[in-house]
């Protein structure tokens, strides 16, 4: 018999340690493959943020107003002078609208990476996931995210990633 594996899972706290610092390494290899640094000391790693995404300011809430369909929450047209890994989602509502989420690549007819259905997340209370995969965006990709809600309203959806950049673009120094 084949083995179903879910394209999730819910990390225990050494998970996450862990999962970070295979991200940060996979981060410091690309952005010296694609020669966006030349050494570790002119790089800044950091968690992603919304405005990393397209939305308009710190806060992850999306507005669906669309049921039972895919709602799209983020949309940038390209990834520049960063590189972007996403491998999570975490839904900080008290109400969560949410159950699944589909990460695409390209614009126009977009190229899509994953959709992934977390609906059962949420029967244990624990909304932080981590996705099977890590799903990487540079060399000027468009991203674009859906969630797919199950109503329409005001959902706090937020997308777990981190994101490498040069010192001097980045607001942190």
């Amino acid at each position: 018999m084949k083995e179903v594996r879910l394209g999730w899972y819910r990390p225990t706290e050494e998970e996450i340690r862990r999962k970070i610092e295979q991200v940060d390494a996979l981060l410091l290899e690309k952005a010296m493959e694609k020669a966006l640094i030349t050494s570790e000391s002119e790089a800044v790693i950091r968690d992603l943020k919304p405005t990393d995404l397209g939305l308009t300011n710190e806060v992850w809430s999306e507005e669906y107003t669309k049921a039972n369909d895919w709602n799209e929450i983020t949309g940038i047209e390209k990834i520049s002078d960063k590189i972007i890994i996403i491998f999570g989602v975490a839904n900080i509502s008290p109400s969560p609208l949410a159950t699944g989420v589909k990460l695409t690549k390209g614009s126009g007819d977009k190229t899509v990476l994953a959709e992934i259905f977390f609906e059962p997340m949420y029967v244990k209370q624990e909304p932080l996931i981590f996705f099977m995969e890590d799903y990487i965006y540079y060399d000027e990709d468009y991203i674009s995210i859906f969630a797919y809600a199950k109503g329409t309203g005001t959902d706090n959806l937020a997308i777990i990633g981190r994101v490498i950049e040069t010192r001097e673009k980045s607001p942190i120094s």
